[in-house]
């Protein structure tokens, strides 16, 4: 184990390359910087200064980062954190340099009059974070799997890598049904606390493979890689959700898509809708550490595209 001190400083566009090898190099090797930096920046106002890198020997070791959103309950709005990426080097690990980290964004968090914080965690991760000051959100993630082709592979939820040459072949299977994003208001808004997705959410969730499907009256937007995702459904009637998946289906017949996830939270709508015709499986925990109790943070419901990394 390094025993070299640690010193721990805020995230600014000066030292956001370092947190982005740390990234690339610790959690997704397919990341592009640009991407990364927009994640941190393209925000309502940017959290930079509330993410902290943690340097040894100034070289990078650690990174907690978060990011800014706002929420809506009835009448009520107000501004969250989502705590995204979490990261010490194994060389590093056991010297609390997580706890500090945790302890310094959690301050800074505070000082901005931000309401509350969460963050999404498989299992394992959750049970660290209580330790924290993490507690747990009403209802949990599942996912549904649902078969393209006869041929179908368990990908890893966390590895739809961009695929131009499927992304092609997408497009032009699904001209009739791509759209430009619609800014329909999140549907999560009408049930309880939700994020509001307004011009500077979209803005930060620009990305090359996502896309916007209008099929009948149902709108999709998905993200396409090596797998199809669905991170958020708008529809009315669950009959003509269960269409607009048979036409995915259809359509994907002559693209190498083999699966498409849809997560959905325990309860919501279109939980509700594809528990009916498909098998649900436990994914993540939301968590929350409450600021303010303005809000009850603990009836939070999420979108899997309001998640960072959809």
């Amino acid at each position: 184990m390094n025993t070299s001190p640690i010193i721990c400083k805020p995230l600014n566009i000066n030292n956001i390359a370092d947190a982005y090898i740390l990234y690339k190099n610790w959690m997704n090797p397919h990341a592009i910087k640009e991407k990364f930096i927009q994640k941190y920046t393209a925000q309502i106002f940017p959290l930079t200064e509330c993410s902290y890198i943690a340097y040894s020997e100034n070289k990078p070791v650690g990174f907690l980062g978060v990011i800014p959103y706002y929420i809506q309950h009835g009448s009520k709005q107000g501004i969250v954190a989502q705590r995204c990426d979490a990261i010490v080097i194994p060389a590093f690990r056991s010297r609390g340099i997580y706890r500090q980290l945790t302890k310094l964004v959690s301050d800074s968090i505070f000082l901005k009059d931000i309401d509350f914080v969460f963050s999404v965690f498989n299992q394992i991760a959750y049970r660290a974070t209580q330790k924290m000051g993490f507690n747990i959100c009403n209802k949990h993630f599942f996912y549904y799997r649902i078969p393209l082709r006869r041929k179908t592979y368990l990908h890893k939820l966390t590895n739809n890598i961009y695929k131009p040459d499927i992304l092609r072949s997408f497009d032009d299977a699904f001209s009739d049904y791509i759209v430009e994003n619609l800014n329909i208001a999140n549907p999560l808004n009408e049930i309880d606390l939700s994020v509001i997705q307004d011009n500077h959410f979209h803005k930060y969730k620009l990305d090359p493979n996502h896309r916007f499907l209008k099929i009948g009256n149902t709108i999709l937007w998905v993200k396409v890689g090596k797998f199809m995702e669905i991170g958020e459904v708008y529809f009315e009637r669950e009959s003509e959700l269960y269409n607009a998946i048979q036409t995915i289906h259809a359509y994907t017949q002559n693209i190498p898509l083999y699966e498409c996830i849809i997560q959905a939270q325990f309860g919501t709508p279109l939980y509700k809708a594809l528990e009916k015709n498909y098998l649900p499986n436990n994914s993540w925990v939301v968590g929350y550490r409450n600021f303010s109790n303005v809000f009850p943070a603990e009836k939070l419901l999420l979108n899997a595209s309001d998640v960072d990394i959809f």
